[in-house]
């Protein structure tokens, strides 16, 4: 009977082999592809929320949005830059 190894429990005792009971840690490194497609990604979003979406939202809210601009973050969460 099999207890979950790849041999069954016998055929370990008969030819005293030690199982292999944990996983050595590989290291994966980035892909160059994903950082060449995140970057100018983060990069676009970040230009088009400064150049377009902000002057919108200011010209369609004013002074309520300027109060809010000022009271939070524009991308990082934490602490009211204000406190």
């Amino acid at each position: 009977m099999s207890d979950g190894r790849l041999l069954p429990k016998a055929a370990v005792e008969k030819c005293n082999i030690t199982p292999v009971t944990s996983v050595i840690p590989v290291r994966s490194p980035v892909s160059p592809a994903i950082l060449l497609f995140t970057l100018p990604w983060l990069l676009c979003a970040h230009l088009f929320v400064i150049l377009y979406e902000e002057p919108h939202l200011r010209a369609t809210f004013g002074t309520p949005y300027e109060a809010y601009c000022h009271s939070v973050r524009r991308w990082l969460p934490g602490r009211s830059p204000v406190a």
